[in-house]
């Protein structure tokens, strides 16, 4: 994320002469805060800025003086934020209650410094438009920053944006891009006004619910530093480009893709293509996964691990081929389900079959397609629901349990939280694998195999805690202990999933060559010849064939 903010007083024009004039009671008690000594705790200085703020809005202050009481409040502010975002870590929801205030607070600050600086810019007016000053290109900046880091918080939250922040960041990129420096820095500011929009906008299109806190925290500063390139145009090029995004500046929402959603006609909707960007972030994954140090390509050490690498290929996805929906939601509030959640609950659900070994919560189905669902809490324990964490579903009117992915949760409030589902199986085996540790003693991992299932994924499946199973390339010996003890030797294909939680492998069985057939030569039709007969020889899994069946096989 951006680290710096501009210089407090550069909205003004370098050369401004400011007139000395006697300030009122309310701007003295503001500038005897801001010099005073900072408290220990950041947090404690949000209220005072909410107070300030709200006497500089209604105040009777002159121009210059709310100007330069509003950069130092700016200033003030985003140190303040910038001081408490590390503190915001939610992995999990229910988000607790202290952290959904904090955010709150800080979501009131922003909202209100984006309000005055956009004030003090005559957006209304057109000759403005035809020659904007320096100072307006800050304010604008400025005042983006803000929403930017509004925005940012909901996400970290997991929660929605109030409504009319996103459609106030489009206006303001908007007046930016008609006066023609959206893509100027101002003074001091990090980046252009146009990066700096993108940046948010992008982090809006990933499906920022779809990840926890550090991975957001991860993904904006990632965009931070690369939204550079983004291809601007308002041809819709989509037909030839499949990563091709709008955005409608009267649109309350963040960008669409163009092979999911089509903008309205005849809306002033424009159009930017993240091919570049989605080559630069595969480029990055053959680095990394090849050894290469994250910092030598501008990366925090993040990016290097499972979790970072996960984000990577899943960001690559979004913004480089957006997935179609493949089934249409069906809407519906009358079904119930009974959730578990948590990889080593769900192995003991499948192995054991008894339900006092897990803790279960009452869901109600918001809507549903044969290959996921949406949930609403409606009462139990929840338990600590995490993004890419497993899942078991089963519906009030059925024995069976479903195997799922979490692929997104939302709390708009303590009490009120919805995840989506994927389903990845309708069944699951509990299994062990067996390895050898580093002292090559040999030990059981515990995983669950899932049928394949011939709509979503032709082959079995293999999910395992996050990181047991990348450094094996070789056979996987499954231990099935359910009934009678079997032993299955098997491959792994390929990775499809890889989160802080789990990882799941395509594999496929290694089964012995089948036994080679014998072609009767060709009789005369009015010569019967009786069929040969081949006795079946069984043979190790390890030993070569037989002597006469390699001779047959190869004449």
């Amino acid at each position: 994320m951006v680290d710096t903010s501009p210089s407090p007083a550069s909205i003004l024009p370098e050369d401004a002469q400011v007139p000395d004039f006697k300030r009122s009671e309310s701007l003295d008690a503001l500038f005897a805060w801001l010099d005073a000594p900072q408290p220990e705790n950041p947090a404690d200085q949000l209220l005072f800025l909410q107070t300030h703020l709200a006497t500089l809005h209604v105040g009777d202050a002159q121009p210059v003086e709310r100007v330069i009481a509003l950069q130092n409040l700016f200033t003030r502010a985003t140190e303040v934020v910038r001081l408490l975002l590390p503190g915001i870590v939610v992995t999990s929801l229910p988000v607790p209650k202290k952290t959904r205030r904090l955010v709150r607070s800080m979501q009131d600050v922003l909202r209100s410094l984006a309000d005055d600086l956009m004030d003090l810019l005559p957006v209304n007016d057109t000759g403005w438009i035809d020659n904007p000053q320096p100072a307006h290109e800050l304010g604008l900046w400025q005042a983006m920053y803000a929403i930017s880091l509004h925005l940012r918080l909901s996400m970290l939250i997991a929660a929605p944006p109030i409504p009319g922040i996103w459609q106030q960041l489009h206006q303001a990129y908007e007046v930016a891009f008609l006066s023609k420096i959206s893509r100027n820095t101002p003074r001091n500011a990090p980046n252009s006004l146009q990066d700096l929009y993108f940046a948010t906008v992008l982090t809006g299109c990933v499906q920022p619910s779809s990840f926890n806190s550090i991975e957001v925290n991860f993904i904006a500063s990632y965009f931070d530093a690369f939204s550079n390139q983004i291809h601007v145009t308002t041809i819709d090029d989509s037909n030839n480009a499949p990563s091709t995004f709008w955005v409608n500046p009267q649109c309350d929402s963040a960008a669409f893709a163009c092979n999911r959603k089509l903008p309205p006609p005849h809306s002033n909707a424009y159009y930017f293509s993240c091919l570049p960007l989605a080559n630069l972030i595969q480029e990055h994954l053959k680095l990394l996964e090849s050894g290469y140090p994250p910092k030598k390509v501008g990366l925090p050490e993040f990016a290097a691990t499972l979790q970072g690498l996960g984000v990577l290929r899943r960001l690559v996805g979004y913004i480089g081929h957006p997935a179609k929906r493949r089934f249409p939601r069906r809407r519906q509030k009358s079904r119930r389900a009974t959730l578990c959640v948590h990889f080593d609950s769900i192995w003991r659900l499948f192995q054991e079959d008894d339900e006092t070994l897990y803790e279960s919560s009452l869901w109600m189905v918001i809507n549903e397609s044969p290959d996921g669902l949406a949930l609403m809490h409606l009462s139990g324990k929840t338990g600590s629901i995490t993004v890419g964490d497993l899942a078991a579903i089963r519906f009030e009117s059925e024995n069976t349990w479903q195997v799922c992915i979490v692929r997104w949760a939302a709390s708009e409030s303590q009490e009120n939280i919805e995840i989506g589902l994927q389903i990845l199986a309708d069944q699951a085996t509990p299994t062990n694998i067996a390895l050898q540790d580093e002292n090559k003693r040999q030990v059981l991992l515990s995983a669950l195999l899932l049928p394949c299932l011939p709509n979503a994924h032709p082959n079995e499946m293999l999910i395992a805690p996050s990181g047991s199973l990348q450094k094996y390339t070789g056979d996987l010996v499954l231990v099935i202990e359910k009934g009678n003890v079997e032993i299955r030797e098997v491959r792994k294909t390929s990775m499809d999933e890889q989160n802080s939680l789990i990882e799941i492998f395509s594999i496929e069985s290694q089964e012995a060559p089948p036994a080679p057939t014998v072609t009767p030569a060709k009789a005369p039709t009015d010569t019967p010849v009786a069929a040969p007969t081949v006795t079946p020889v069984k043979a190790q899994a390890d030993a070569p064939p037989p002597q006469h069946e390699a001779a047959q096989a190869q004449a």
